[in-house]
């Protein structure tokens, strides 16, 4: 089968507002992922042809982005110009609209090595027979040879030397995908699929229900399928494993999708102790006009899990580099004189960061790291400060405002850095008055507009731990100079000009952690 149709039967969630049919999809009714095989290792599922609301939202959100009317025009239009340039010219109008139902998906669940690989893409069709014409069509037009073969009496065609050789009408589903991978589908058709697994999480239909593309995937058995394959050798695996914990063991969900103002990506998965929790008080304290702001609580608990996690892979299998000798601990120890955990992580508590302003002399921004003890606090600033009187590049100056510390003077450059702390709040900021800020600020974050917007898309039931303002950003980049003559940014200008803001949240519910993303997109540029 020709790559062509890998792209109508997978990537065609691209081309999803081109739909316009209201055809029900044929075959018995099942759900996509009834027909994916119940080990595979990764799931993904895709809406390629929406309608009503769903479909004017999206038209509305991808309108905004690429500066047109018709978007979905526009996508179909560069991908029928790609599949012409490959040799296999599809019109979509006339070769994939008359039988495209509303969903697809793929799965894989071996990658080869020792046996064949497993792997399919299935598209729900609303006429099966076209369908299998068009398929036929495009094996044909490829001039690799084929044959016709068949599993458990359904018919198939099967090409030589192609990534997806195998196709078929599979429960009035057009089926592409290796040989292994067709028979999968049919044995699920016919047996239990994915569907039935109890590894398939629970709100992975809540995640899908109303997005794009949903997806699905265990990390331990791709894990598994990639050192059966040869691409995973042993000891790389338990780099990994290492590396992200207790959460390899259980399963990941996700999602994608779009409003008529944003678009936005979603996933679950189990908590683990490198998962650092929204401070969404901190946040709201920040300054109102603050383009970029982020804050995470217990921060000093994460950091040392994932110290802890890194320490143990350094001692399994050795450092990444010759400056990682000994592991993280050391390394700070070398560069600041203190020990990172009894020095630092026993008082670090929520942290949080912001950046404001649009031109370089009006930037300004800020660390802030509240400490359960200001005294062991200003005990490592004092070491850290006898560290740093020691290095020519920069020279230490006292400071003239509230709260002990000090300020670093970067020799040679216009950067001034006082380090406070005071009311609980360690603060590294760029002036003194961001330092100010960061204790009082004039309008909080909390009350600004543009977060309100933001946290609305949002989501009410998820707090939002970071957030990211465009507008600002370009004037902050264009006030420079440097942009006005850079072909690449003058390409890149319009689709910045229609991106409004990126906000992170998350939510733990029934042992799961749920992250959302949400960019927006600003409905005035169009």
């Amino acid at each position: 089968m020709r790559r062509g149709l890998v792209a109508i039967g997978f990537a065609l969630a691209a081309l999803a507002p081109a739909g316009c049919g209201e055809e029900e999809s044929a075959g018995t009714g099942a759900e996509l992922a009834d027909l994916a095989a119940p080990d595979a290792a990764i799931y993904a599922e895709a809406l390629v042809r929406p309608e009503g609301e769903q479909r004017e939202e999206i038209e509305a959100a991808l309108g905004t982005l690429l500066g047109t009317d018709d978007p979905g025009g526009f996508i179909v239009s560069e991908l029928e110009q790609e599949s012409e340039q490959e040799g296999t010219p599809t019109d979509y109008s006339e070769d994939v609209l008359p039988w495209l139902g509303e969903r697809a998906s793929a799965f894989a669940s071996s990658f080869g090595g020792e046996g064949e690989a497993t792997y399919a893409s299935v598209v729900e069709t609303t006429d099966p027979e076209a369908a299998a014409v068009a398929s036929l069509a495009m094996v044909e037009e490829s001039g690799e040879p084929f044959e016709e073969k068949s599993y458990e009496g359904i018919d198939y065609l099967l090409e030589e030397s192609e990534d997806f050789p195998a196709s078929g009408i599979v429960d009035g589903h057009l089926v592409g995908g290796s040989e292994a991978g067709f028979e999968a589908v049919v044995d699920a058709a016919a047996g239990e699929g994915l569907a039935d697994s109890t590894d398939l999480p629970d709100d992975f239909d809540a995640l899908g229900s109303d997005a794009v593309l949903a997806f699905y995937a265990d990390p331990a058995a791709v894990l598994d399928a990639l050192e059966v394959s040869g691409e995973l050798a042993a000891d790389q695996r338990e780099r990994v494993e290492a590396q992200f914990g207790i959460g390899i063991d259980e399963p990941v969900a996700g999602s994608l999708g779009a409003t008529s103002s944003s678009f936005f990506f979603e996933a679950s998965s189990s908590p683990g102790e490198m998962t650092a929790e929204a401070a969404p008080e901190l946040l709201a304290e920040l300054p109102a006009d603050s383009w970029f702001a982020a804050a995470a609580s217990d921060f000093g608990e994460v950091l040392d899990a994932t110290i802890e996690g890194i320490d143990a892979q350094f001692e399994t299998h050795g450092p990444p580099s010759p400056e990682l000798i000994g592991g993280i601990e050391a390394a700070f120890r070398r560069e600041t004189g203190l020990d990172l955990r009894e020095d630092v992580l026993e008082w670090m508590g929520d942290v949080g960061f912001y950046f404001r302003g649009t031109s370089i002399f009006g930037l300004g921004g800020a660390v802030i790291v509240e400490t359960s003890d200001e005294q062991a606090t200003l005990d490592a600033l004092e070491r850290l400060r006898e560290t740093l009187e020691r290095e020519p590049s920069i020279e230490l100056e006292p400071l003239d405002i509230e709260g002990g510390g000090f300020e670093i003077v970067i020799v040679g450059a216009p950067v001034q850095v006082p380090v406070v702390v005071r009311e609980g709040r360690l603060v590294v900021g760029l002036g003194t008055d961001s330092v100010e800020e960061a204790f009082a600020a004039g309008e909080p974050l909390g009350e600004s507009e543009a977060l309100e917007a933001a946290t609305e898309e949002l989501g009410d039931d998820l707090e939002p731990t970071f957030f990211f303002d465009f507008e600002p950003l370009v004037e902050l980049v264009e006030s420079t100079g440097q942009a006005a003559g850079d072909p690449g940014y003058a390409e890149a200008k319009p689709y910045l000009d229609a991106l409004d803001f990126l906000v992170v949240g998350q939510t733990s519910e029934d042992e799961r952690v749920r992250f959302r993303a949400t960019l927006g997109v600003d409905e005035a540029s169009e």
